[in-house]
């Protein structure tokens, strides 16, 4: 046992200098556009009725909370004299979201613009809404705005329900892939001869990941540094599903037997999604990707549900480019790390 200890030290020491870098990114937005329709409720001085309302719009999010968005909209009502009036709203209005862990997803609007009822006037507006994922590039909205337009001194009501279409995918930063400087001779030298020496830590199945380091296409593997082991997971999932693919049963059921040999570990599990679609869908997408990973521990592995727990990171913390379908696919993840120190006796 000593000298396995001291091989494990050599071998983490040895690999030491061994580093991998994943650049920080930023996300921009997408362009989508909404189509409203609803009721218009005139100011009660107006001495008006309600009547149907609607609106066409563009937007650019230009944050994942923050976008601006462009409106035209119009309804024909009437005066108490049976006399038609036509009203035309046009403005532009900045949007403030709030992500949530669910695909609903609450916002605040505020805005100013022209507007034309009765007379020709500035007109300022303001509104709370609620938008629903109904896919990656769609969402459901309910809002309430209220219009207040100068000169008239008149604050008028909006209901409206509608549909946001996404157009093209979000513009990020590209992000480094993780690298690796290559290894000496000898500190491959070592790290082969340590593998055997190792067997003894690892549960029959589990073995040391590639040159000593966890690359984006391995899963289920174990990493070394120092006098730490840590046991890695790396799932891929099919844009838009939360279904496990057959070909990682084998490391997420590694992950349960290294949990097993080691019962004093926990372990949290992260889910991630690609950059397409709505902020709310990718969000919850990513928590469904966590849980189906800590499903499958617990009902096949059965490990402790106690000892787990699942998070949804959504698009953060990308591996690879989201501006293209392999960087995406390396994006589409579930992670785990489970680290364990061994305690080195002389």
């Amino acid at each position: 046992m000593k000298k396995t200890l001291l091989s494990l030290v050599l071998t983490g020491v040895a690999l030491g200098g061994i580093h991998s870098a994943i650049a920080m990114t930023n996300t921009a937005g997408t362009i989508y556009m909404p189509l409203e329709f609803g009721v218009y409720n005139p100011d009660v001085t107006r001495d008006m009725s309600n009547a149907a309302f609607g609106s066409v719009g563009v937007g650019y999010n230009l944050t994942p909370y923050f976008a601006v968005q462009a409106n035209a909209g119009g309804a024909s009502t009437q005066d108490n004299s049976n006399t038609s009036q036509g009203l035309t709203l046009l403005d532009v209005e900045g949007k403030f979201s709030l992500p949530t862990q669910t695909n609903i997803m609450p916002y605040a609007l505020i805005g100013a613009g022209y507007m034309q009822m009765v007379s020709k006037n500035a007109m300022a507006d303001g509104g709370v809404g609620l938008a629903y994922a109904l896919g990656p590039n769609l969402n459901a909205t309910a809002t309430y705005r209220m219009a207040y337009q100068f000169g008239q001194g008149k604050a008028d009501s909006l209901f409206t329900g509608g549909l946001s279409w996404n157009f093209g995918a979000v513009n990020t930063t590209s992000s480094a892939p993780v690298s690796t400087n290559a290894l000496t001779a000898r500190q491959q030298a070592m790290l082969d001869n340590s593998q055997s020496a190792l067997k003894g830590l690892l549960p029959e199945g589990v073995s040391v990941c590639k040159n000593g380091q966890m690359s984006p296409n391995q899963a289920g593997c174990v990493t070394f540094n120092g006098n730490v082991m840590t046991m890695h997971l790396n799932v891929k999932f099919e844009q838009n599903e939360a279904v496990i693919k057959p070909e990682f049963y084998g490391p997420i059921a590694r992950l349960g037997d290294f949990m097993k040999a080691y019962p004093n570990t926990d372990a949290v599990l992260y889910g991630y999604a690609s950059s397409e679609g709505p902020l709310a869908f990718n969000q919850s997408l990513s928590t469904k990707r966590a849980l189906m990973v800590e499903n499958y521990l617990v009902n096949v592995k059965h490990i402790a549900a106690s000892r787990l727990s699942a998070k949804g990171m959504g698009i953060s913390n990308p591996i690879a480019d989201n501006a293209t379908d392999a960087g995406r696919t390396l994006n589409r993840r579930a992670e785990a790390d489970v680290p364990v120190p061994v305690q080195i006796t002389r």
